[in-house]
């Protein structure tokens, strides 16, 4: 079986490369020129154009999409990440189709009881643009994915290891629920080629409640930090974005609708 993952220069990406490799025939798109190596075929492919898309995914069964578009493109592009996101998903579904492909798989994000943030619905309104093409989709939704190299569990490392103490805002008292990349991308594997998977939206959890102070409190000890903490019954989001730019060494872009996503 083909497949063809975008996004897989990524951290989800490159570690489902990882998993699939020995069972797979993989072609890896990315905006950069690569070198193929033994398991995996790179083909260049500019996510901004539908005929460089249809052109990368000739020949595969299945599609796995994993770009989000939060940090800002190169391309000469005046809209946010949420119009972004629309037009390379809308780009890559109308390539699905074209090319036949018999399954998509794509990896957005958990929804909150309580409300939504952009971050969250740009990714849902990703899921609606890919159902639209009546190929078989399967969803996978997930919450912090832990690893090395991951984005929100990078700042967070950067964070404790950085401050020498910690305000923690309200936004800290929500629950949230991780998933070390293994398993990710053991439950991505096991939805290839499934029809048991297929048209189904997939909360991929561990069953485990966690607030964010807990996960902060617990990367703290596990790294041998005892910075001193500080809970504050406020948000001010505007501030918490400023000092995770800066202690948790991570582009605003990126930081700013996390941030706003922590609310929920």
């Amino acid at each position: 079986m083909k497949i063809t993952i975008a996004g897989a220069s990524g951290f989800v990406g490159k570690n489902l490369i990882t998993t699939l490799s020995n069972s797979f025939e993989i072609t890896g798109l990315s905006r950069s020129n690569r070198n193929d190596t033994d398991n995996v075929r790179w083909v260049q492919t500019d996510l901004f154009s539908s005929q460089s898309v249809a052109s990368a995914l000739k020949g595969s069964d299945v599609a796995i999409y994993l770009v989000h578009s939060m940090l800002p493109s190169s391309k000469l592009f005046q809209g946010n990440f949420q119009d972004t996101d629309l037009f390379l998903a809308d780009n890559f579904s109308r390539a699905c189709v074209e090319n036949g492909i018999k399954q998509i798989i794509y990896m957005g994000g958990l929804v909150p009881e309580n409300g939504s943030s952009k971050h969250l619905k740009s990714r849902q309104e990703v899921e609606d643009v890919l159902k639209a093409t009546k190929i078989p989709v399967t969803i996978l939704r997930a919450g912090m994915v832990v690893g090395d190299g991951g984005s929100s569990f990078e700042i967070l490392k950067n964070l404790v290891l950085n401050l020498p103490a910690m305000v923690l805002p309200k936004w800290t008292k929500s629950n949230t629920q991780t998933i070390h990349i293994d398993d990710l991308t053991s439950i991505i594997k096991s939805t290839i080629g499934e029809e048991k998977f297929f048209d189904r939206t997939i909360n991929a959890v561990n069953g485990e409640k966690i607030t964010y102070e807990k996960l902060i409190r617990q990367t703290a000890f596990n790294f041998g930090k005892s910075q001193k903490m500080i809970p504050v019954p406020i948000n001010y989001t505007s501030l918490s974005k400023l000092w995770v730019k800066f202690f948790g060494q991570a582009d605003y872009e990126l930081v700013s609708p996390l941030i706003d996503s922590l609310l929920c």
